[in-house]
């Protein structure tokens, strides 16, 4: 997804918001099926995915995956729930 923006960004220039949005919610979808997540919520900064229960899941793994896509701050709200946070002015890639 990365190589994917960069490609277009190097193409086309600077990447409409609209653009930015569609690779967020790619790589949030991607992350959650990596980690057998039962649902997603999608704001306008922030994504909630929560995890189904039962699900083994390696939380130090999760957390270096998202730090491997740049550009969001993460937290576990509880046992079940990761929470993504998007800054206004970071680009997905």
């Amino acid at each position: 997804m990365q190589e994917l923006l960069y490609e277009l960004s190097d193409n086309y220039g600077d990447l409409k918001d609209e653009i930015e949005n569609l690779g967020r919610i790619m790589l949030i979808k991607k992350l959650a099926g990596f980690a057998n997540m039962e649902k997603i919520y999608l704001y306008s900064n922030k994504a909630k995915m929560v995890i189904t229960k039962g699900t083994p899941i390696n939380p130090q793994r999760v957390m270096e995956s998202i730090a491997k896509v740049g550009g969001a701050g993460s937290k576990f709200d509880n046992e079940f729930t990761l929470s993504l946070y998007f800054e206004n002015n970071k680009k997905c890639a």
